[in-house]
């Protein structure tokens, strides 16, 4: 007896399956790339926050030694020392954070790179640059509170309010042109001077801060 075997032509591939293999590894691949940019993201920020930090950082140690400056320097306080940082009047249009302003502006920029402020005619001079833990440096500005040059007669100076009232939020400085929110005479040679510091770090981190003091 003989015996036929019959069989059936293979099904045809349509390839259906390398498809969606595919599709998966794209997918995949993208999570992935995703994934490692946020890790390099988060790194990065992180970084930049610590740089950042150490800016600040040293802007207080900037400060501490523009406060010795200004102990060390008492007696010559009442005129500009243009070399070394310090105006004797308030410099009400100072713009320490600017690089530049819109021509015709009355804005007073301070030389912080020494490139004479890109040529802008209204410019000051910061203090000496000071280095700190060989890496970040800062230089100071230092204002004093006053209308102009000369004795501190018409400086700010702090609001002395009569007994048993109490100053609004922020009433912290006046002119000694409103004697009648005064309850007492004023110390002879006190003022009030804004230092402002620029610190400079690693990759170009900046930081600015500004420091009120009375002497």
């Amino acid at each position: 007896m003989n015996f036929r075997l019959q069989t059936q032509p293979p099904a045809s591939q349509r390839g259906a399956s390398l498809i969606f293999a595919l599709c998966a590894l794209v997918v995949l691949t993208l999570g992935g790339v995703a994934l490692v940019r946020t890790v390099d993201t988060g790194t990065l920020a992180l970084g930049n926050l610590g740089f950042k930090r150490d800016t600040i950082s040293a802007s207080s140690v900037a400060a501490e030694k523009a406060i010795d400056w200004l102990l060390a320097n008492s007696k010559f306080l009442n005129q500009d020392i243009g070399a070394q940082g310090y105006y004797a009047s308030a410099t009400l249009n100072l713009a320490p954070t600017l690089d530049a302003v819109p021509a015709g502006s009355a804005a007073i920029l301070v030389d912080w790179k020494a490139d004479s402020c890109g040529g802008w005619a209204n410019c000051v001079t910061p203090g000496q640059s000071i280095t700190i833990d060989g890496s970040t440096t800062a230089s100071y500005v230092i204002t004093r509170l006053c209308p102009s040059v000369g004795p501190v007669s018409q400086c700010a100076q702090s609001l002395r309010a009569p007994a048993g009232t109490s100053t609004g939020k922020g009433a912290l400085s006046q002119y000694i042109g409103e004697p009648e929110r005064l309850s007492a005479p004023l110390g002879a040679g006190t003022a009030y001077y804004r230092i402002v510091v620029r610190a400079e770090g690693t990759r170009g981190s900046v930081a600015f801060t500004e420091t009120i003091v009375n002497l």
